[in-house]
């Protein structure tokens, strides 16, 4: 048995000029409703900016922040927080990205949090 429903036959529809208008309108409306997202300033951010660092001081448009490019800076990161136990710079996953837990366009996380407790504060 053969259900309307199920069967889409082209037919060749044509829009009349009202039919025309009300789609653009729709079109219209919808595009302005789509907003791009802002990017979300932190505090880590501003604190680059503090020290007269900007954006192109860290990375192009084209080309993302590499551990290296953290470390030229802050080579002595696994120091700052040997009193932490653990130290979360020390971690049984090996070398991990800064950008793990510190997000210069939004707000860090705590990456070891996936699977451990230690509640983190990542600047």
């Amino acid at each position: 048995m053969r259900h309307s429903y199920f069967h889409i036959q082209k037919t060749g529809t044509q829009f009349s000029g009202y039919s025309k208008y009300a789609i653009f309108v729709v079109i219209l409306i919808t595009i302005s409703c789509v907003r791009v997202p802002e990017v979300k300033k932190s505090a880590r951010e501003n604190k680059h900016n503090k020290h007269d660092i900007n954006c192109k001081g860290c990375h192009s448009v084209s080309q993302e922040v590499t551990m290296d490019r953290c470390s030229r800076c802050h080579s002595d990161y696994k120091e700052t927080t040997r009193e932490l136990y653990p130290n979360p710079h020390v971690s049984h996953c090996g070398d991990i990205s800064c950008l793990e837990c510190h997000r210069n366009h939004g707000d860090s996380i705590d990456f070891c949090s996936q699977c451990h407790k230690f509640e983190f504060k990542v600047p």
